[in-house]
């Protein structure tokens, strides 16, 4: 009988492991086209984005901006782009002139080839970025961290 508990005991545990794994294993890089995200950048800490995705479209807002930024002038106007895949964890931004005001920073990296975003590593329901543009000849680059809301 003890014997026989232990083997439906152990039996039990490799079930509940393995559905714990299969429930939770990290995402992959197409799974970033489409969905709602919050986003963050350590170059602007405290400043939150709620970013919603569908396939090649993507709409901006800031949900938490500490006020120092906002005394700079920091643009809290909603952002829309459209996002072509260039490979499986690099994407291509382009700021929609038709739906926001453009600014000549907008216009300016689209001209240079939009925004280059490149997945470096996605853990559970994240990932961290490096993204690059050009502006006034000169290269900006930002990393940062996007979480799907599940």
């Amino acid at each position: 009988m003890h014997k026989l508990l232990t083997s439906i005991t152990s039996g039990l545990t490799f079930l509940l492991l393995s559905l714990n794994i299969s429930f939770s294993q990290d995402l992959i890089c197409e799974d970033f086209l489409e969905g709602t995200f919050i986003g963050t950048t350590p170059e602007f800490p405290g400043v939150k984005w709620k970013i919603v995705r569908n396939d090649n479209y993507q709409v901006e807002s800031i949900l938490e901006i500490p006020n120092k930024y906002l005394e700079m002038g920091y643009p809290i106007d909603t952002i829309y782009a459209k996002i072509e895949k260039l490979d499986d964890c690099t994407f291509r931004f382009e700021y929609d002139q038709n739906k926001m005001k453009n600014p000549d920073f907008f216009e300016s990296v689209n001209e240079n080839g939009g925004i280059h975003l490149r997945i470096e590593g996605i853990e559970k329901n994240c990932f961290t970025y490096f993204s690059r543009c050009k502006y006034d000849n000169k290269e900006i680059i930002y990393r940062g961290e996007l979480c799907k809301e599940l």
